[in-house]
């Protein structure tokens, strides 16, 4: 076993963060999902296939413009019988 006294740290945005650090501010760019562990670099707990990882305020404010969109969408269509119909058109 190695004997080390620095910390194991990862480079997001070109700056180094602690691993345990980066657990807790940081998210996954693409899914917004929490980071886990993995040998001695972080993934995505939910999909180890995404890449990116953004500070958890920026991922605050994805998540809600993501529910806007969602809502207007939401306003707009409806589906009936597996299609999707503009609201009004019956």
């Amino acid at each position: 076993m190695r004997n080390t006294h620095t910390s194991h740290a990862v480079k997001i945005g070109g700056e180094l963060v602690n691993v345990a650090f980066a657990r807790i501010a940081y998210r996954c760019a693409e899914c917004l999902g929490e980071l886990t562990r993995r040998d001695a670099g972080l993934v995505c707990a939910s999909d180890d296939n995404h890449r990116g990882f953004i500070k958890q305020a920026k991922a605050a404010e994805i998540k809600l413009e993501r529910i806007k969109q969602l809502t207007k969408i939401e306003d707009t269509y409806k589906i009936v019988d597996g299609e999707i119909v503009a609201r009004g058109d019956n």
